[in-house]
């Protein structure tokens, strides 16, 4: 694993240790090209690639039933950002607004292991 700063100098991980106590680190995950895919916590919103690479998990909604197409939908986290879930694309699905909403109203989104998406009430029984 190589560490660099923002301007793509190396940095040796020591250094990093030391800094660790009193600067901002930010991890940010790459591809095989270079194409950024995760800034974990440092960046709320899903955008650019990062965006992309949620949106091309599914071609619509992630709710149960609903149909309209990924590009209607919000980029959203599975695990809210509020409940401290990262910005990746494992944590992420395209939620159109209505659905949005609701998630904000009460409603929770998790994943399992294999992947398969659960979706609970308010009052925790399952929708799907």
């Amino acid at each position: 694993m190589i560490s660099r700063t923002d301007r793509g100098n190396r940095v040796d991980p020591t250094a990093i240790i030391g800094g660790g106590l009193w600067a901002l680190i930010r991890r940010v995950i790459i591809n095989s090209k270079s194409v950024v895919i995760d800034m974990g916590r440092t960046q709320r919103l899903f955008t650019g690639h990062a965006r992309d690479a949620v949106m091309l998990f599914e071609a619509t909604c992630i709710w149960p039933g609903c149909d309209h197409p990924h590009s209607w939908c919000h980029a959203d986290h599975t695990t809210s950002w509020s409940a401290r879930g990262p910005t990746n694309p494992d944590n992420g699905g395209p939620l159109c607004p209505r659905h949005d909403h609701l998630k904000e109203r009460g409603f929770a989104i998790t994943r399992d292991d294999d992947g398969n998406r659960r979706i609970t009430a308010p009052d925790g029984d399952p929708i799907c």
